[in-house]
């Protein structure tokens, strides 16, 4: 520990601002005591100075490095430290000119040119992806402007919301177009966009630079944790305030979607991650300069863009759950402990700020415990500072108006089309491979089908729903705090039952309302939505899903042998096992025409060698079977199938229906 005497006014102090050894000299005349010497060697003159003012002396004492907040980084002069800023963002005084007259472009993907729509895709000027520069990246295409209504999603009600909440919650389930939204949201909204996972993703990795660098930094002292955690993330939000304020102080009204684009490629605009670098700038300087500017800057830009708060997004949330669970302290529960993502939403959590967590990874659970009270009023179910995102092409014709755009010979290929209806993800991905590749649209089909269905691939649906199951850090802190006498619920059981009741019930869509279903949305199966009511349910009806699980079901288990009690079960009906003798015939059928074993049971062969079970072209690829009613009955089916089998109307007559065809 180094002592410095000083003799100046305590207000002086606190005044200019002192924060390192070269401060306490310039600033305060302060003089350095050395551990040999006793205390009146230092104050000798005071003491033969009749006049001098005792409320003057103090002893400043400096905290060695080692245990300091800083730990690896020393404090610097504060007036040095913004100099060098400044300088930096200088470098790029013509970018800002720019930025704040035309529309950034990002560089463009560039096709094959062997690829047979070469021409068309080379006009349609799609983004190249920053990471990956041979490959398109519509994520960031036809990004909207804030004067026009040209994005893909309508985000009117965040825009309204990021303007009177403290914290809004994003939910959505895995590929349903939150990261999209939430960009077209920080074009219309000035604010700041923060991501967990950068590998693949667009954004700075200052977010990653902070994780990374407090993970092995840990101590044992939870306070100290968060000491030192809440001060990395202040640096982290200052640098971005600082930087869009001193543009706009500098060079004019720049256009909140080429501050998001900047955000989102620094590399691109800048040749290197300028965040990363200004953040570790700001690591220089005091806690309390941080507090008093943020709050300043603040204010300045909110007056200067006329906005009153701005929206901080901090996508990919889990990546701040799941290595840094119990390594910091609750403010309203001394006997919990809590993740760096609730430090993070803490520190973030400012007058004229509304912080927005979003990820794939966040679970209710994380939302509901460790968000923090303070954030977060009533019931999570029904909580209006959930959002939930659920873009999707809800049918056939959707997907056409999508495809359209990019040239895609969608009416040659409407077969293909129908597996992609659902979350934007998977048509966007085919897309993407569609773009870059000069495969022939059926053959890419079968590789893009395997990749997610396949229950040998380890990118299928299902076996990544089965390892994380087993290896989620949040389900396993849900089974180590069950309470005595609970039963944790089965995920994988639930999500049998529903797509065997989806598959041989001719259901279009499975319906949950119920609370304990939601793990299959956290873990990308099932689509979230909201009802007007405010009421959350889990719907199961996307064709890649369904036949991911279909597949791996059926590798490990005999549909036939297992349907009564799965369809028992979710049905809770007492003629339950009834109606199931039916559900059984259309899975003997198949067998009975794939030849497996079953001839010897009819006394006559039967003429099917060279017939086949119809599949109707424009059915519904997830259904096996559909029910009779009131608007389709067996006529109906007869003239115009949708599935392989129908069960008629409950009278008498046939029980179940199929149409057969020459092979």
């Amino acid at each position: 520990m180094k002592l410095w005497k000083v003799n100046v006014k305590k207000r002086e102090i606190k005044d200019k601002n002192v924060s390192t050894e070269e401060d306490i000299v310039q600033k305060l005349g302060g003089k350095e005591m050395e551990l040999e010497e006793l205390f009146e060697e230092y104050f000798k003159d005071e003491l033969n100075n009749q006049n001098y003012i005792v409320s003057n002396i103090h002893i400043i004492a400096i905290i060695p490095a080692t245990d300091s907040l800083e730990w690896s980084i020393d404090l610097s002069d504060t007036s040095t430290v913004v100099s060098n800023v400044d300088a930096i963002l200088s470098d790029f005084r013509e970018l800002f000119k720019r930025c704040c007259c035309e529309k950034l472009k990002l560089p463009i993907f560039k096709p094959d040119k062997a690829h047979p729509y070469y021409n068309a895709i080379r006009d349609l000027q799609i983004p190249s992806n920053p990471k990956y520069k041979q490959r398109p990246l519509l994520l960031m295409n036809d990004l909207p402007t804030i004067n026009g209504n040209d994005g893909l999603t309508d985000t009117t009600v965040l825009e309204d919301l990021s303007q009177i909440k403290e914290i809004m919650i994003v939910l959505g389930t895995s590929g349903s177009g939150k990261t999209r939204t939430l960009i077209e949201l920080l074009c219309k909204k000035y604010g700041i966009y923060f991501t967990g996972l950068v590998k693949e993703n667009p954004g700075s990795g200052d977010l990653r630079m902070m994780i990374d660098h407090i993970f092995p930094r840990l101590k044992e002292s939870l306070p100290k944790n968060d000491l030192y955690a809440t001060r990395y993330s202040k640096c982290l939000l200052f640098a971005r305030i600082y930087t869009l304020n001193y543009i706009l102080e500098n060079y004019g009204k720049i256009n909140p979607c080429n501050w998001a684009i900047l955000q989102l490629c620094p590399t691109v605009f800048f040749d290197y991650d300028i965040f990363e670098e200004i953040t570790s700038e700001f690591r220089k300087i005091s806690e309390q300069y941080l507090d008093d500017n943020l709050r300043k800057l603040i204010r300045n830009i909110s007056l200067l863009v006329n906005q009153k708060r701005l929206p901080v997004i901090l996508d990919e949330a889990q990546e701040l759950i799941d290595r840094f669970q119990n390594k910091f302290t609750s403010t309203t529960d001394k006997d919990k402990s809590r993740p760096l993502y609730s430090l993070v939403i803490r520190a973030f959590t400012i007058s004229g700020i509304c912080v927005i967590p979003s990820g794939t990874g966040l679970t209710m659970k994380s939302v509901l415990d460790i968000t923090g009270s303070h954030a977060m009023k009533g019931a999570t179910w029904n909580n209006e500072d959930l959002i939930v995102i659920k873009n999707e092409f809800g049918s056939t014709k959707m997907l056409r108006n999508f495809l359209s755009k990019f040239g895609f010979p969608f009416d040659d290929h409407q077969d293909i089309m129908r597996w992609f209806v659902g979350r934007v993800r998977f048509a966007t991905t085919f897309v993407e491979e569609w773009l870059n590749n000069n495969y022939g649209i059926d053959e890419l089909f079968a590789k893009f089908k395997g990749y997610y269905t396949d229950p040998d691939s380890n990118k299928s649906i299902m076996v990544k729903i089965v390892n994380r199951t087993n290896n989620d850090t949040i389900r396993q802190g849900i089974r180590n705090n069950l309470k005595e006498g609970e039963s944790e619920v089965d995920i994988l059981s639930l999500l049998e039952r529903a797509v065997i009741k989806n598959w041989f019930d001719g259901l279009n869509s499975i319906i949950v309302e119920k609370e304990s279903a939601l793990e299959l949305f956290e873990y990308g199966v099932a689509l979230l939505h909201r009802e007007k009511d405010s009421k959350l349910q889990i719907i199961i009806s996307e064709p890649l899903v369904i036949e991911s699980a279909l597949r791996y079901f059926l590798k490990y288990t005999d549909f036939s042998l297992h349907i009564l009690r799965r369809m028992s079960d979710i049905d809770f009906s007492p003629s339950s096992m009834g109606i199931l003798w039916e559900l059984l015939i259309p899975n003997a059928i198949i067998k009975l025409f794939q030849d497996e074993g079953v001839r010897d049971i009819f006394k006559k062969p039967l003429p099917y060698n060279d017939w086949k079970i119809y599949e109707p072209p424009n059915g519904s690829l997830s259904v096996l079977a559909t029910r009779s009613t009131s608007d389709y009955t067996l006529p109906n089916f007869l003239e115009n199938p949708v599935s392989p089998f129908f069960y008629p109307e409950n009278v008498a007559g046939p029980d179940v229906v199929t149409v057969m065809c020459p092979v």
